[in-house]
């Protein structure tokens, strides 16, 4: 995803959203790669969304992200 990013030429405001985040992986490189992306992870299972809340808020700085963290019932 980041080379083709990279190709792109992603600007440096961008939106991404990440749907379907699971453990929060991608948004996680997706942030640190490109820190004034405005970053939208997504998942609706809840303990996923628990796990990604945990994992975003562990490796990233406030500077980076601000979490928000909605859940959902299906």
């Amino acid at each position: 995803q980041t080379v083709l990013a990279d190709e792109l030429g992603l600007p440096p405001r961008a939106r991404i959203v990440d749907c379907m985040a699971g453990a929060g992986t991608i948004s996680l490189c997706l942030a640190l790669h490109f820190p004034h992306a405005e970053l939208h992870a997504i998942e609706i299972l809840p303990e996923r969304a628990l796990l990604l809340e945990h994992n975003l808020a562990q490796v990233l700085c406030v500077r980076c992200l601000r979490v928000a963290c909605r859940r959902v019932s299906v």
